[in-house]
């Protein structure tokens, strides 16, 4: 045996002979090179039920693959695979910069239309003027029941962003529109109180009405792009 061979693991040599080309089992439904198979394994957007469609099988059948063959080698379940450790947290980092582009593409667009400055820190805060904010993209219109009530965005709050940041800013798009708000940490604490918890903003202007209570209201069309409320520092 070579030094080459002998070092690649018992269980892919198995699997080499047991869906490799030169294997006499003609009675195998997987027809797949095993280095493709242990690159599908070691590919974290790949689920056994994508690997088992690529290789002509099921997800099942992939699990128990992988089980019988490739377990010695890179841990009984997939997770505890070194070189599939890497290649997943590498894939999430690739995924953390395009959400983070993507999440902040807006709010960089609109700050320099209003000649402010911004640098993003993560894709969940950014400096504005100086100042610490939180960054908020909601996309996602709430219709409850009955109809006739109001729809709304869900904004949620977080004890610890609003004691840590001076603003929050909200990107608010459904059916076409888009707007931003520019809303104090401090107004929000006055209304709600520090404590984490889910607030409604209304889609439109007309309204008025609250979930929260009267004395929760706040006129939120007064703070869209308003973003002369955060002074420089």
């Amino acid at each position: 045996m070579s030094r080459l061979a002998s070092s690649v693991p018992e269980g892919i040599r198995k699997a080499e002979r047991r869906f490799g080309r030169r294997s006499k089992r003609r009675n195998t439904k997987v027809h797949i090179r095993p280095a493709m198979l242990t690159a599908l394994l070691q590919d974290p957007t790949q689920s056994f039920d994508d690997i088992g469609a690529k290789i002509g099988t099921t997800g099942e059948r992939a699990r128990q693959i992988y089980k019988e063959y490739y377990a010695e080698a890179f841990g009984n379940t997939r997770y505890e695979s070194r070189a599939f450790e890497l290649a997943l947290r590498k894939y999430r980092a690739k995924r953390a910069t395009l959400l983070n582009s993507e999440r902040l593409r807006p709010f960089v667009w609109r700050a320099s239309v209003f000649c402010v400055d911004f640098s993003p820190v993560d894709r969940f805060t950014a400096f504005c003027r100086g100042r610490r904010c939180s960054v908020h993209t909601l996309g996602k219109l709430m219709k409850p029941l009955p109809k006739d009530r109001w729809s709304y965005f869900q904004l949620r709050l977080w004890e610890a962003k609003l004691l840590e940041n001076e603003f929050v800013l909200a990107f608010l798009a459904a059916e076409g529109l888009a707007w931003f708000l520019i809303l104090p940490t401090s107004l929000l604490v006055e209304k709600f109180g520090e404590e984490s918890r889910t607030i409604h903003i209304p889609f439109t202007r007309d309204q008025a009405e609250s979930p929260h209570g009267p004395e929760q209201r706040i006129a939120w069309w007064d703070y869209e792009d308003a973003w002369h409320l955060i002074p420089p520092r």
